[in-house]
């Protein structure tokens, strides 16, 4: 009778320590998959924030560059419409929180983001210096989200 075992008894399969091996492997390959795949979907909410932040930004913006150059401060009450705003001055010192359209509503989506616009007269020739009497303003507008500031635009406008 001829028997199907080799001769020499080789053993077909694998021991328990190349099993463990292989396990080992294969986890820390899902683990580093995982982690990549955790960075790249945070990568990608951040710059989502980014978009939308300058975005935000931009729309102030828009308004500013459109505004009348007026060289004096309307006196309006607290919380009037940018609507009503009568002078590039007036978007100095303008917080919101939530951000809001220019007729005063709420932008949907943006609960938790803030913006805020502080302008300064410069001096034309030395934008770094102020110069209180100056035609020119330079204009921030700072976007944050929970508090952390996720957009920044600087520019500068001429009030005649």
């Amino acid at each position: 009778m001829m028997s199907l075992l080799p001769r020499d008894r080789q053993e077909l399969g694998f021991t328990l320590a190349e099993v463990l091996v292989a396990l080992v492997v294969v986890a820390t390959g899902i683990l580093l998959l995982s982690e990549t795949a955790s960075r790249v979907e945070r990568g990608r909410v951040s710059l989502l924030e980014e978009a939308r932040g300058r975005g935000l930004a931009r729309e102030i913006y828009a308004e500013i560059a459109a505004a009348p150059r007026g060289d004096t401060v309307g006196f309006l009450a607290a919380g009037t419409p940018r609507s009503e705003f009568r002078s590039v001055l007036d978007f100095d010192g303008l917080e919101e929180s939530p951000p809001r359209d220019p007729l005063g509503t709420p932008i949907p989506g943006c609960e938790r983001w803030s913006r805020r616009v502080a302008l300064r007269r410069v001096d034309p020739l030395d934008l770094a210096r102020p110069e209180p009497e100056s035609p020119l303003i330079e204009a921030t507008v700072v976007v944050e989200k929970d508090g952390r500031a996720i957009a920044r635009l600087a520019f500068h406008r001429s009030l005649r």
